[in-house]
């Protein structure tokens, strides 16, 4: 290796060489490489949804779910099955089991949904979907300005054009209420015919006709013949002849009933800025450039609408997140070279700063063009393994370029300086790389969607940091040589010197009364471990979100009308609350919520507004003053029925509530007994703010019981019954009219009134084999009860979730879950099958960590046979790996006074801390170990040893620390990198202080307990 160096040190032409190539390949990938925002993932969920309309959950679950379970029975590789029953739908979510290939299950899947036996008339064919980000959302667009008609079309044109374009892979509308065709019947005036629902709507469906019969063929020519009989129009609808008798009498549609073209009833109502509106939810292409399909979609909406007449608004920008952080990567890129440049210059002479700070933007070029191949693409993740790697790439090359200098201020000629710098550093810089690799390759174990989503951290960390040996030993140690010789002005570089000579007599204290050294530094690791305790722990801190939601629900069963009207009042004062400067836009949504974790619910009596807010650097008022001010003034508008709430949207995976049971079992009312006990004894734990049960009764229900052995005298089926019943209420679509750009229902029902009128169910009536009119009151007998809204099943067993909030100024979800434990076990003893599972906190995202505890705990064990490699000794890595712990003091004491929460982000800083503190105590122990093996054992040689690193220790920690502040105060900056930054850099700046007098108290201990034993100091 050492000829290898002194090959390159006096081979400046190949050095150069390899320095433009490295440049070049690097800016070229640079700008070819993919910007997005998420690296692709495959969540390894399958998701089958199907659609039963107007049916309650009980029947969802009995005729669809229940059969849909036993049909994946037979498929391998489900780790989870989770099925939903709700009025009118059934979602099963199959988790994978990732040893199995997705694609595999997915055709089984299909496999399985294909043998479904005989299901409901109504029933749709079951959608199966396989959940990944390969199709990625963007942004979402409200289109308002115009009546509901006209922005539908504006909304489909422009729609049109943005699919048009290859970047785009789809434009979905929400808040698009398709166009229909009511027939509304009159009871009494279908009475006055003898006719009923079921002739009706058999006349309209029967007129509908577009039949091919063939073809006519002569000698010369072939004729199609085509029966077509279309009824597009209200007019053609109305004039359609329900019944003719032979003396001419001719009864028509609108005779019995009235027909509108209208759009069909509101289930769900978009609202954007107070005003009606269609929702544009954009997707891109995995192939797409995030930031140039953003440039494309904005200039095409600001053309596209000014045409077309309507206004616009972008939520959900998430080409401005990529931006912002590529702008904070490529400004701190800038700043850190600077301000390296300058922290250096204060050191060393011009040249040799200029050159080692230039270690950096080499190493990232040389990171870009390997980048691609490992199919690494610019993305948010990925930027912020960038960030975090920024301050550690010039780490190595100043320990080099010190040493280097260190050899010119001895009188050696460069090209021998450089080439024993880079040769004496060699061991101790690749072990300290080699460790950082270890530490950061520890996230590549991290199981769950977490693990998947931040694999591009450690991968783009160990590229740079690989690329930074690259840099330091066959390309730094030349350019030194060729353009930083000596300086005759280097007396000028020595201002230091008080300073060296004030750390001289603080070091010859602390090796002297080396045991209290050693006591100060224990007894502020337990104050900074106690601290810990009593500090906030979230996973991903919400202080300085900008999005917040206000959702509301009603009772089951709360008109649609009745929820909308709630929240306007709600979206009214919001405008009155906020200030212009201080809002971005608000949603309004009836008919829908989402909840924490993803989830979502649909209903009538569920409302919801979401709040987009400014950047808090654009606003004298803080996130959390500002919402205090929206519930304050909104919750009193709103009806006491109703349930309110204010959530902070959370950054990062979904992490669910704080604490969460799930009871298990068939008993449904037994479930709902439990859970309620549950609750009731939940808030009674101390430090539990809230507990609610995800279990909701549903509708009162009428429930049509048929006396079959009348009806059978009767000569009346089940079927006629059940059909005429749904055609009343709920109403039939009888015949579907083919439009060119959408397929317009026409549906048969009750007009509006009768259809209100619970009576009206005495009068409808169907007709028996024999022609005969019968009431359907003579063959049923209808009974009122109550039912679920919502059916869960896990795993084939029905469930009921209890979740809450906790006060974390006096427990945790952990605390209160091993609470839980021997009391749900209590519970469920003597009820034969019924169980129960605690989550908290997300079940996958604690996985996630947990598999990442592991890793990091195997990562340590390897870094310390790497350090026993390198010193073939245990008691060096002992020492150098006491400092870890140590080097966490700065980052308490850190957050402690800025008042931050701990979480998963400053852990990430935490864990580049580790690399830092390793770094500069393996190069320490290094030097101390040859002081003392080449001058023998004395308090003087170990002190003229850690003077020697007194330099790079605080040139690695200033440089640093002036790359990461930035990032931590900048205003405008990214607030989803500042844990990360100020742990990082305050954490760095108290573990120079650990490099510098703990390790040598340390390592004069070890030596001085070894005196008394009598033992050589062999120690390298």
């Amino acid at each position: 290796m050492k000829k290898v160096i002194e090959y390159f040190v006096n081979n400046s032409v190949v050095v150069n060489l390899l320095t433009l190539l490295i440049v070049v390949m690097g800016s070229l990938s640079l700008f070819s490489l993919n910007k997005e925002t998420f690296p692709n993932v495959d969540f390894n969920f399958i998701v089958i949804s199907t659609t039963y309309p107007g049916a309650a959950a009980e029947d969802v679950e009995k005729l669809l779910t229940l059969d849909i379970e036993r049909e994946l029975k037979e498929v391998d590789g489900i780790e989870e099955l989770n099925a939903l029953s709700a009025e009118g739908a059934s979602i099963v979510s199959l988790k994978i089991d990732p040893d199995y290939d997705v694609d595999e299950v997915l055709v089984e899947v299909k496999d399985a949904m294909d043998k479904l036996g005989d299901l409901p008339d109504d029933v749709e064919a079951p959608v199966i979907t396989r959940l990944t980000n390969r199709t990625r959302g963007i942004m979402n667009v409200a289109i308002y300005g115009d009546n509901e008609w006209n922005l539908r079309a504006k909304a489909k044109s422009l729609r049109d054009t943005l699919e048009r374009d290859s970047r785009v892979s789809r434009a979905e509308m929400t808040g698009y209420r398709d166009e229909i065709f009511y027939v509304e019947a009159d009871l009494k005036e279908l009475k006055k015919y003898e006719m009923n629902l079921g002739e009706l709507s058999q006349a309209i469906g029967d007129r509908q006709v577009n039949v091919s019969a063939g073809n006519i063929k002569d000698p010369t020519q072939e004729k199609l013949v085509r029966t077509l009989v279309e009824n597009e129009t209200v007019s053609s609808i109305e004039n359609i002849i329900v019944r003719s008798t032979e003396f001419g009498q001719v009864v028509k549609v609108k005779d019995v009933a009235k027909v509108s073209r209208t759009l069909k009833d509101a289930q769900r109502e978009d609202r954007s800025q107070g005003k009606l509106a269609i929702f544009l939810d954009i997707a891109i292409k995995s192939s797409a450039d995030v930031l140039e399909s953003a440039e494309f979609i904005k200039n095409t909406l600001e053309e596209e609408t000014k045409k077309l007449g309507v206004e616009y608004k972008i939520y959900n920008d998430f080409s401005f997140y990529v931006k912002r952080r590529l702008g904070v990567l490529t400004q701190n890129g800038l700043q850190g070279i600077i301000l390296v440049v300058i922290c250096l210059m204060f050191f060393l002479n011009a040249k040799v700063s200029i050159i080692t700070a230039l270690g950096a933007p080499f190493a990232f070029f040389f990171a870009f063009s390997l980048m691609e191949g490992f199919g690494i693409t610019i993305n948010l993740i990925s930027m912020f393994g960038l960030i975090m790697v920024l301050g550690m790439l010039v780490d190595d090359s100043i320990i080099v370029a010190e040493q280097y200098y260190q050899k010119l201020e001895q009188g050696m000629a460069p090209k021998k300086a450089a080439q024993e710098a880079a040769w004496e550093t060699l061991g101790p810089v690749t072990a300290t790389i080699i460790t950082t690799m270890v530490a950061f390759g520890s996230l590549f174990y991290m199981e769950g969607i977490m693990g998947k989503f931040l694999w591009p951290i450690p991968a783009v960390v160990i590229i740079a940091l690989a690329a930074s040996w690259i840099e330091c030993f066959f390309i730094l140690p030349g350019h030194l040589a060729d353009f930083a010789g000596h300086d005759k002005n280097v007396e000028k570089t020595k201002w230091y010197l008080p300073l060296l000579h004030a750390y001289e007599k603080v070091l010859n204290a602390a090796l002297r009364f080396n045991k209290s050294t050693l006591f100060v530094f224990t007894a502020l690791f337990a104050i900074s471990v106690y601290t810990a305790t009593t500090m906030r722990f979230e996973l991903f801190p919400s202080d300085d979100v900008t999005r917040a939601q206000i959702n509301i629900k009603g009772p089951v069963g709360t008109p649609f009308e009745v929820t909308r009207d709630q929240l306007l009042k709600i979206e009214k004062s919001l405008f009155e609350t906020i200030r212009a400067e201080e809002l971005v836009g608000v949603q309004t949504i009836t008919g829908y919520q989402m909840f924490k974790g993803g989830r979502s619910k649909s209903g009538s009596h569920y409302g919801s507004i979401s709040l987009e807010l400014t950047m808090e650097t654009e606003r004298d008022r803080g996130t959390n003053e500002i919402l205090a001010k929206v519930a304050e003034s909104a919750r009193p508008l709103v009806d006491s029925k109703f349930q309110f709430s204010v959530e902070k949207n959370k950054p990062g995976p979904p992490t669910g509530k704080p604490i969460n049971v799930e009871l298990y079992g068939d008993d449904l009312e037994e479930l709902e007994k439990l859970a309620e006990e549950v609750k009731r004894d939940l808030l009674d734990f101390d430090g539990v703010l809230s507990a609610e049960i995800d279990y909701e009764t549903g509708k009162p229900q009428i429930i049509a019981r048929i006396n079959e052995k009348e009806a059978r005298r009767l000569r009346v089926s089940n079927r006629q019954i059940a059909m005429e019943l749904r055609r009343a209420f709920e109403g039939a679509t009888v015949t579907t009219l083919k439009k060119s750009d959408e397929d317009v229902d026409v549906v048969v029902r009750l007009k509006e009134e009768q259809r209100s009128d619970e009576n009206i169910l005495n009068s409808l009536e169907v007709k028996n084999e024999q022609g005969r009119t019968i009431k359907i009151s003579q063959v049923v007998d209808f009974v009122e009860e109550s039912g679920a809204y919502i059916i869960r099943r896990l795993d084939r067993k029905r469930t009921i979730a209890i979740s809450g909030e906790v006060d974390l100024g006096k427990t945790t979800s952990r605390e209160i879950n091993q609470k839980l434990r021997p009391y749900l076990e209590k519970k469920v003893e003597g009820m034969p099958g019924t169980s129960f599972a605690l989550s908290g906190e997300n079940k996958d995202t604690q996985e996630s960590l947990e598999s990442f505890k592991k890793a990091l705990a195997a990562s340590m064990i390897i870094i310390f046979i790497i350090i026993f490699i390198q010193f073939k000794s245990l008691a060096l890595p002992a020492i150098i790996m006491s400092a870890i712990p140590f080097g966490l003091i700065g980052v308490v004491a850190s957050f402690k006074v800025y008042s931050l929460p701990i979480g998963f982000m400053a852990l990430m800083g935490m864990l580049g801390l580790v690399g830092v503190v390793i770094n500069d105590s393996i190069v320490l122990v290094t030097f101390i170990a040859r002081t003392l093996k080449v001058e023998g054992w004395s308090l003087e040689s170990v002190i003229k040893a850690t003077k020697s690193r007194f330099r790079p220790v605080i040139l690695t920690t200033f440089t640093t620390v002036v790359g990461l502040l930035p990032v931590a105060h900048m205003p405008g900056g990214d607030p989803f990198l500042k844990p990360m930054a100020t742990s990082f850099a305050y954490g760095l700046l108290f573990a120079s202080g650990i490099t510098l007098l703990f390790i040598p108290a340390l390592y004069k201990t070890l030596l001085d307990v070894m005196a008394k034993f009598n033992k050589a100091p062999d120690l390298e």
